[in-house]
């Protein structure tokens, strides 16, 4: 029988590649919003409303699926969540009318509850000891590396075939996905149960977790961190979904040209979540601090691109990109080494929850509120928006800091 140390390694491996698999499904509705508008489907409006109530249920999803990812099997939570998945993929194949795909889409979003908090669980605590801290960092590479391969995979397959086809395509993932968790589970889990040597961990009992985890909303910097989680996609989101309208309407861009910068945004979230790791040493292991940092080297980033109508378009590119790349390194602290503190204590699958749902809620504000802003008044007007957010996230950090020492130093 395989040493737990290699199951575990593939065990990881395994998680790693499922998620990165799930980010197809998640992006599948934005990436046939054009054709469903051409064939006359549904309305521009229809189509924003769509993904909007997708990333709101999910928002919501991800607050219960943290707390039931603490109590029951996150094999089980998997299983369900792609079950209901494929359902979904396989169900919009054959619906044509606006009421219900957005009810289906609806449910769909919620439904994703047993994804992000059952992989954290599973990485925080079925991982040998060695293996978790880093298995979280590495997780912070999932979304990135899937958002690349989703994209490839989603413009060949519209290239040559209709919409239908991508979820018919998505749905088959899905049902791959499943009987590989059940492969999962059935291979590598037991085998690192089986051959656990370390002390059991520690038992908290309902009543003492239930009381924990409440403690934690506010004297962990929970309810801060989560707030800066949506501040933090709130402007990444802004500024990622709009940046090829601006260059476009500014300067003129071709579609050649923002169809290379959709993949170059991809690319270089990988190198955000790499930054991250040197500015959190920076700051001497603390979140909240390389938080302030980020925000403290954006803010001067969004003022300037106040005037970018002034500056040539690569200047501009240039610009937003970093921006980018500080939000994919802020994402990398709060979802993957502020999650991962609260391991020991069983509760990284609640707080990982808890941030997902804030930062989903920061893209349906920013998908709705960026475009009624800009038709409204101006591009600036949203980029004065995304400074004042970030300003804002600068002030939050600079209060969160206090409190989430105070919370290290009676919770080493």
């Amino acid at each position: 029988m395989p040493h737990k140390g290699i199951a575990s390694r593939k065990l990881f491996g395994c998680l790693f590649f499922l998620y990165v698999l799930n980010v197809f499904g998640k992006i599948a509705f934005s990436a046939v919003t054009v054709e469903l508008v051409d064939a006359e489907i549904m309305t521009k409006t229809e189509a924003g409303l769509v993904n909007a109530m997708f990333w709101l249920a999910y928002a919501i999803g991800q607050v219960f699926g943290g707390v039931v990812a603490s109590k029951y099997s996150p094999y089980a939570l998997l299983s369900i969540t792609l079950t209901s998945s494929f359902a979904a993929n396989a169900l919009i194949v054959v619906l044509d009318s606006f009421w219900p795909i957005l009810i289906l889409w609806t449910i769909n979003g919620f439904m994703q509850f047993g994804m992000w908090p059952a992989i954290l669980r599973i990485v925080s605590t079925e991982l040998i000891p060695t293996h978790r801290v880093k298995g979280l960092a590495r997780m912070g590479y999932c979304y990135s590396i899937g958002s690349i391969i989703s994209y490839l995979l989603t413009s060949g397959i519209l290239l040559i075939l209709p919409w239908q086809s991508l979820f018919a395509a998505c749905a088959l993932v899905n049902l791959g996905s499943l009987i590989f968790v059940y492969f999962m589970e059935k291979r590598y889990a037991p085998i690192i149960h089986t051959h656990r040597t370390e002390a059991a961990p520690v038992v908290i009992t309902k009543p003492k977790r239930e009381k924990l985890t409440w403690a934690l909303v506010w004297g962990g910097g929970v309810i801060f961190f989560s707030a800066l989680g949506f501040i933090k996609n709130l402007t990444e989101t802004c500024i990622k979904n709009w940046m090829p309208t601006i260059l476009t309407e500014t300067y003129g861009a071709s579609p050649s040209f923002t169809l290379l910068l959709s993949v170059v945004l991809l690319i270089v979230n990988i190198f955000g979540v790499m930054f991250s790791g040197l500015v959190y040493k920076k700051a001497k292991r603390d979140e909240a601090r390389a938080l302030l940092i980020f925000f403290l080297v954006s803010l001067p980033i969004s003022f300037a691109l106040l005037q970018f109508r002034t500056f040539p378009m690569l200047l501009t590119t240039l610009l937003m990109i970093l921006i980018t790349v500080l939000t994919a390194a802020m994402g990398q602290v709060l979802a993957m080494i502020y999650a991962g503190r609260f391991r020991a204590l069983g509760l990284t699958a609640f707080v990982g929850g808890l941030l997902n749902a804030c930062c989903a809620l920061g893209n349906v504000v920013a998908t709705w509120g960026g475009g009624y802003l800009a038709d409204q008044f101006d591009w600036e007007t949203v980029i004065l928006a995304c400074t004042i957010l970030i300003a804002g996230g600068l002030v939050l950090s600079a209060i969160t800091i206090p409190v989430w020492k105070k919370f290290r130093q009676k919770n080493p």
